[in-house]
């Protein structure tokens, strides 16, 4: 029994040391394998040159944007820039009277 515990106190480190660099060393080789593999695919492959498009046709009815929704947008916005302005005009004119 002191034999077999004597050899696994001289050997035990070095034996876990190369057993987990062997354990890093098969999961970085099958990480180099998976990535050699997908660019030797990608370099083998064949791409089309022929682009399919559908011929065009007329709509059914005509496309116009919504000139009203626009206006209201571009209103309300000025509107609450303006506000904003006016009341940062007034808050630095206060400062300065005081």
């Amino acid at each position: 029994m002191d034999d077999k515990l004597n050899v696994l106190a001289l050997y035990g480190g070095p034996y876990v040391s190369l057993r987990d660099a062997l354990e890093n060393d098969r999961k970085q080789l099958s990480l180099i394998k998976s990535k050699y593999e997908e660019a030797k695919i990608d370099a083998e492959e064949v791409l089309p040159q022929k682009f399919i498009v559908n011929s065009a046709f007329k709509a059914e009815r005509k496309s116009y944007p919504i000139r009203w929704l626009i206006v209201l947008v571009t209103a309300v916005s000025s509107f609450l820039l303006i506000s904003v302005g006016i009341i940062v005009y007034e808050q630095i004119n206060k400062k300065d009277l005081k």
